[in-house]
């Protein structure tokens, strides 16, 4: 005689359903708080005075003629019989004013595009592990038929945003080409963007020729999208511009805005409370946009008075008495 049992649990609800795991779809998170400060500005000035201190005195030790050629360029000092670069605190600052704040990857779907920077949140698998374990068959060596599987994964749990470069080492793979193996994993179980490689300029560059491959588009082409696209946002980046002023009114994402210096100012609204357009932001004179920028920055253009140089005070001389 059987017993008759009844399953019951999550598991046996998710099988009568048949929807498998419950999730959330696919999205990019935003983080809504601000970053935690781990250091006062103190420490952190410190902690950036002793990285300025390590690439200017110590430097770093590069194996590349190629990156060499490229810091020399930039005005780092280059010794090539250490091949060690040293790099002056000038040269960061300048470097990173070409840096943007944000930037996004496009996979070979479009509506999985994630952004990188800001405030974004982006989950990825981690990159690297030269093993794997799970319940069944134990810990073993990294193999192709287990990274395979942790892609379908990826491409499966909507939580995870872009897949690490190599999820788990193929160990059985030739170490010089086992990277191939992974980018074509990545791109044929999978649709997320994916790290390439950092081990040399070759295989990086393999990644980024296969993902073109997979937009149907060359490297060449993918290029000059970029370069066409850059050219175009910055033909329709100014509204106007008065260079010697250091003042400009540009376009933004919310409409026309005033860069002053390296500062970024709102143009008041008008007098029904709505914004203005980029044409009638083409309208504005010199002194309309100085005007604005006074009201957000008091004083901006005032003539700071020369102060008089302080009188300087007539030596005295000391009295020294003489030993008899």
């Amino acid at each position: 005689m059987t017993q008759d049992r009844r399953g019951g649990g999550r598991r046996s609800r998710m099988e009568r359903g048949g929807t498998g795991i419950p999730q959330l779809p696919w999205q990019n998170v935003v983080n809504p708080y601000a970053p935690m400060q781990l250091l006062d500005e103190e420490r952190m000035e410190k902690l950036h005075d002793t990285s300025m201190r390590i690439l200017s005195e110590l430097g770093i030790r590069v194996m590349s003629d190629r990156v060499m050629d490229l810091f020399e360029a930039a005005g780092a000092i280059v010794d090539r019989e250490t091949m060690t670069i040293r790099v002056d605190e000038s040269l960061v600052k300048e470097a990173l004013k070409t840096v943007p704040s944000s930037f996004t990857l496009t996979s070979r779907n479009p509506e999985k595009q994630v952004k990188l920077g800001g405030n974004s949140l982006v989950f990825g698998l981690v990159a690297g592990p030269p093993n794997v374990h799970d319940r069944i068959n134990g810990r073993r060596q990294g193999n192709l038929a287990d990274y395979q599987n942790f892609i379908k994964l990826a491409h499966h749990f909507n939580a995870i945003h872009i897949i690490g470069n190599q999820v788990c080492a193929p160990m059985e793979l030739p170490a010089n080409a086992r990277h191939l193996d992974t980018y074509n994993a990545n791109l044929s179980l999978s649709d997320l963007s994916f790290h390439c490689s950092a081990i040399g300029r070759a295989r990086a560059m393999d990644g980024i020729s296969m993902m073109a491959i997979a937009r149907g588009i060359t490297l060449e082409d993918d290029i000059n999208e970029l370069i066409d696209a850059k050219v175009k946002k910055e033909a329709n980046r100014y509204i106007q511009r008065w260079a010697d002023e250091k003042i400009s009114v540009e376009n933004g994402r919310w409409g026309p805005f005033i860069r002053y210096g390296k500062k970024m100012l709102k143009i008041p609204k008008k007098a029904d409370d709505t914004k203005y357009t980029p044409e009638e932001a083409a309208t504005f004179s010199l002194d309309d946009v100085k005007k604005m920028i006074e009201l957000e920055i008091p004083g901006a253009f005032a003539k700071k008075e020369k102060k008089p140089a302080a009188k300087k005070k007539a030596a005295t001389k000391k009295a020294v008495k003489k030993k008899k």
